[in-house]
């Protein structure tokens, strides 16, 4: 807990702007040792939003390729 709370404390600059309504990653998941599953995971994400708002812990190839698809309807 305290560990937590260290952590916290030391993002909270970063946390502040954080929308509030964002899901939790889905971690169990993520740890099935499949070392693309995040970025599948973050390209169905871009395939499927309504609307995004976001910072990603990595581009990739297809992700990329996904985004630019669903923006200009190609």
């Amino acid at each position: 807990m305290l560990d937590t709370a260290r952590t916290v404390s030391e993002l909270s600059e970063f946390l502040r702007w954080m929308p509030t309504d964002a899901s939790t990653p889905d971690f169990p998941r993520l740890r099935d040792g499949d070392p693309h599953a995040p970025g599948r995971k973050q390209t169905e994400i871009l395939r499927t939003a309504d609307r995004l708002r976001f910072l990603l812990p990595s581009v990739g190839l297809e992700g990329t390729k996904t985004l630019t698809e669903e923006t200009t309807g190609s």
